[in-house]
């Protein structure tokens, strides 16, 4: 007889984060959960590491779907609320659809669905990941009603080599920070980002974080110390760390030795610095274990919403900005993602009067992204000050 989870509701206060939670699930060995589809298997397991037990689902290995649902349950509210997730896979290159469904009717025919398998950065092979779903990396699906759910399933597939395991322990609801934050993000150090974005942002009472690469600082088209100084205490910008090319094929010492140097250079020049811009958005493992013993974030390429608090701070998602965005997707992001308590992280790179390569955007342009931001009546902040509400 298959077994299946508990499904009630709690309030849990969350110090660390001052934020309230509520327990949508915890795993336990009564009912509401059962298996909708024919192929994989599900179990609750006892649990030594996080949980006394935990929700199991094996995949079959051939590419079908296995499909764990629970029907008609107490009424549960999305609005405004985050999930938190708690996941650890086994063979997690063979995943391919991890999604989380929740729906007003036992037959999913409205639904909000969650594909965590679009954002696989956020899991890691064998460990325990804190995955975080704002409500706006959701897709709707007819025309459910977000505050009243009564329904769940979680869906998974492999890619037909061999069978995915998941463990799964309390699934929480997240109350959204308010108010959000909108950050203009800058990398690279080059010169147009003081002498253009910055006195443009200022008309409009917005700031930025400018990542900069040590080594350029003072070369020919980029930024000198000077520049950096009047940033921080004329735009009330904050800065960051960057570098030329990506370090997650560096061994380990490598990459100590080059946080060390940095960080000496910033002390050098007086300069306040507590975030990293990956180059490249390239990050692994061990490379996300090193970071957080010289920064405090880390900001990736990856685009996709980011929760405020993130659900990991040193894997910051983040929207590209290049000429071929669209600026009613900018616009959207600014309202939607911003409306649910969201950070919404825009980064650019040169600011110039013609556009001429993929990261240049014209002056034009950008000051219409200016309008968009100071219109929206969003909180602008920079990294420095956005760190205190994580």
């Amino acid at each position: 007889m298959k077994r299946i989870i508990l499904l009630y509701f709690c309030i849990i206060l969350i110090p660390a984060f001052s934020v309230e939670k509520k327990a949508l699930f915890i795993p336990r060995d009564d009912l509401p959960f059962h298996q909708f589809s024919a192929k994989g298997d599900f179990s609750i397991l006892p649990s030594d590491e996080l949980w006394p037990e935990v929700l199991q689902i094996v995949s079959s290995g051939d590419g079908s779907n296995v499909q764990i649902v629970a029907q008609n349950l107490p009424e549960f509210s999305l609005k405004d609320l985050n999930q938190v997730l708690w996941l650890k896979v086994e063979n997690l290159k063979e995943l391919k659809d991890l999604w989380f469904y929740a729906s007003d009717s036992s037959d999913f025919s409205n639904r909000i669905v969650f594909m965590v398998s679009q954002d696989p950065s956020q899991l890691r092979e064998g460990e325990w990941c804190r995955v975080s779903l704002p409500l706006s990396s959701g897709q709707i699906w007819g025309n459910p009603d977000l505050s009243k759910l009564t329904s769940y399933q979680i869906w998974m597939n492999d890619r037909g080599g061999s069978p995915v395991t998941l463990q799964m322990g309390p699934v929480f609801l997240e109350e959204s920070l308010p108010p959000s934050a909108l950050v203009f993000s800058f990398d690279d150090g080059w010169k147009t980002q003081i002498s253009a974005a910055a006195p443009l942002m200022s008309q409009y009472g917005l700031k930025g974080t400018a990542y900069i690469i040590p080594a350029l600082i003072g070369t020919p088209g980029y930024m000198d110390l000077d520049d950096l100084k009047r940033l921080i205490n004329d735009y009330g910008w904050s800065v960051g760390s960057h570098y030329l090319e990506p370090i997650n094929n560096f061994d380990s010492a490598e990459v100590r030795s080059l946080f060390e140097k940095q960080r000496q250079w910033f002390e050098n020049a007086g300069i306040s610095m507590n975030d990293f811009s990956y180059p490249n958005g390239m990050h692994d493992q061990e490379l996300l274990t090193i970071v957080p013993d010289y920064f405090r974030t880390g900001r990736t390429i990856i685009e996709f919403p980011e929760s405020l608090p993130p659900g990991n701070p040193y894997k910051l998602r983040m929207l590209n900005v290049i000429p071929s965005t669209s600026l009613d997707v900018i616009e959207n992001r600014i309202q939607t993602m911003a409306d649910r308590g969201e950070l919404l992280i825009l980064v650019f790179h040169k600011i110039e009067s013609v556009s001429q390569f993929e990261t240049e955007l014209t002056v034009e342009r950008f000051e219409e992204i200016c309008r968009i931001a100071a219109r929206s009546g969003r909180e602008n902040l920079n990294m420095e000050s956005v760190y205190p509400r994580f």
